[in-house]
Order: structure tokens, then C-alpha cells, then sequence
């Protein structure tokens, strides 16, 4: 079983609240219009291993989506790397979906499914979007940043570290909505640094209805 799964089994969360991208440089967000829907659960893996000198980042976003107006499509997802991306799969209601390129944003590629499909008020959709980078994290510094556009019930985010480079420190900070240039530490039990399977450690961000327009940066040293 893999940390993925391992992930997904325990806690029981399917889907991320919030969207999660990066740049070159600097970690980014995604702006989405939320009129239509929300999240009701989340959960979003980022998983790190190391082979043969390669880094790759496994990235998985489990969502499960309420439609709250007639005609509304399934969220865009968006995912991004300073490295090579490659998008592995797009699922719906557990359904192998074909999926299309919208726009960039950045560095971050925003994705849809090919055949848009408009939902009736009151559908409840499991959207699941899995990609992967190599060398996509190579700096000494590294960072990943969220921003909350959608009203979301629950939302839990793991980044899990190799066993043969874990994190030296890492953190987590939020922005709340129109401040400026003012991050403040999340509080301990919310942001954590716990130690996982296999004897790797995993930082694990933690949010019950976070209020829309907030910002979370999970950052760390290699």
C-alpha cells in the first residue's frame, strides 16, 4: 500500500477546500468563482521520493463537491511545478474522465474535463485529479501555498517527506483575508510535523470552514 493510500484510508477525507498550485520561486493560488458549489470535504497528498538522484512529487487532490445552483460544472483543478509535470488522471464519480487544458496561471496548468457537463442543484460529485513532477522541489527553501475562494466544510493537506531527505524545519503561516504582508504562525494541533510510515516524517495542514479569502503557506528546509 502506498502512502497515498495509506492517507486516504485513515483519515476518511476525500476532497481539498482549498485549490494548491506553485511557481518558480513562489508559491501561487488559484481564483475560482465559488457561486455555484462547495467543498464539502478534502484531502490533498503531496508525497516526495527519492531514487537513483531523481526527486519526484507524487500530487493527488480528493474532493468531494456540492452543487449548490442548476447548471453549474465541476471545479477546475490547477497544478504546477518548477520541474517536469506530468497529469496522470482525472477521475468523476469514479468515472476515467478525459480532461483538457483551460488556461495557465503561472506556471500552473488550470484543468477541465473535455466534455463539460452542467449539474442540477443538490449533486454531489467525487472528483479526484492525480499528477506527478520530477525536480520540481529543488530548492533549499520550499513552499506551498493555498487560497481559500470557496466555502468549504473541511479540508486537511499532507505533505509527506522522503525518509532520505527529511525536512530540516518546517511551518506553516495564514494571511487572513484583505491583511497585507501580515502571516501569522497556525496554531500547533492545526500545522504539524508528524512522523509517518516507513519512518519518514509528514507535515499535515488541518482546517475546519476556513473563511473564504484567507491565504495558508506551508513552508520548509530541506
Amino acid at each position: 500500500m502506498t502512502g497515498i493510500e495509506e492517507v486516504s484510508l485513515g483519515y476518511k477525507i476525500l476532497d481539498l477546500g482549498w485549490q494548491i498550485s506553485r511557481a518558480v520561486g513562489n508559491s501561487v493560488y488559484d481564483r475560482f468563482s465559488a457561486s455555484g458549489y462547495k467543498f464539502v470535504s478534502s484531502l490533498t497528498t503531496l508525497e516526495f521520493e527519492i531514487q537513483d538522484g531523481m526527486q519526484t512529487a507524487h500530487f493527488v487532490q480528493d474532493r468531494v463537491v456540492k452543487i449548490l445552483k442548476d447548471d453549474t460544472s465541476m471545479p477546475h483543478f490547477s497544478y504546477g511545478t518548477s520541474g517536469r509535470d506530468t497529469i496522470d488522471q482525472l477521475l468523476i464519480d469514479n468515472q476515467d474522465t478525459q480532461w483538457r487544458e483551460v488556461e495557465k496561471d503561472g506556471s500552473a496548468r488550470v484543468i477541465a474535463a473535455r466534455d463539460e457537463v452542467r449539474y442540477g442543484k443538490g449533486t454531489t460529485l467525487r472528483c479526484i485529479f492525480r499528477a506527478h513532477s520530477e525536480n520540481g522541489y529543488p530548492e533549499r527553501e520550499e513552499s506551498q501555498s493555498m487560497g481559500i475562494r470557496a466555502t468549504v466544510d473541511n479540508t486537511t493537506i499532507f505533505v509527506i517527506f522522503p525518509i532520505e531527505k527529511p525536512p530540516v524545519t518546517a511551518r506553516a503561516v495564514y494571511r487572513k483575508v484583505n491583511d497585507t504582508g501580515i502571516w501569522r504562525d497556525v496554531k500547533t494541533g492545526t500545522g504539524e510535523l508528524r512522523y509517518f510510515t516507513r519512518g519518514r516524517r509528514a507535515y499535515v495542514l488541518e482546517a475546519k470552514s476556513p473563511k473564504m479569502g484567507n491565504e495558508y503557506r506551508i513552508q520548509w528546509t530541506w
